[in-house]
């Protein structure tokens, strides 16, 4: 459904594909690395998303990304997009998508440190000041926990945090730039 209102509104996506959708179902071309897919939704999504059409073109891409485990290696993921292969070929699209992922994992990190599931702010100062308001109280409550309770280990922290928004920054910042 995100897929097809994203490709209605002629905008462009490149998001990973999750564990649930398999590809090769849906593979009418292409290579492996770079397919091309037309996802056809089945009855069950259908019926619980009226009005989706009968099918998507789109772009699976095998790319390498940072694994998020305890070997902080390298792993294989598909990436589903509609970015046209003359102007976006796979090799271009290989450092978007692993700064993508990177940008998914800092901000995961932002959100489960922090405790941030929604902002409020609705422009960028505003986020800034909510985020560092976060940091600010959230590093308060884990000194309180620490005093209230000092034989539980301590788990906060505030540079690591802070740390964490600022490599997404960065990664916002670079995403504005275009590939070499």
């Amino acid at each position: 459904p995100i897929m097809s209102l994203v490709q209605r509104t002629q905008a462009f996506h490149l998001v990973r594909a999750t564990g649930t959708f398999h590809p090769e179902k849906h593979i009418v071309g292409g290579r492996p690395e770079d397919a091309d897919l037309l996802i056809t939704p089945s009855p069950a999504i259908r019926s619980e998303y009226p009005g989706l059409p009968a099918s998507l073109p789109a772009r699976a891409i095998t790319l390498d990304i940072p694994a998020r485990d305890q070997l902080n290696g390298i792993e294989k993921a598909v990436f589903l997009t509609n970015l046209p292969r003359e102007a976006f070929p796979r090799e271009r699209l290989g450092p978007l998508a692993g700064l993508r992922w990177n940008q998914e994992t800092l901000h995961n990190d932002v959100k489960t440190r922090l405790g941030l599931g929604n902002l409020r702010s609705l422009n960028p100062d505003g986020v800034r000041k909510e985020m560092l308001a976060h940091l600010c109280v959230s590093n308060i409550l884990r000194k309180f926990m620490a005093v209230a309770h000092p034989t539980t280990p301590w788990e906060g922290s505030f540079t690591a945090a802070l740390t964490a928004l600022g490599q997404a920054n960065q990664q916002l910042r670079w995403t504005h730039q275009p590939p070499a």
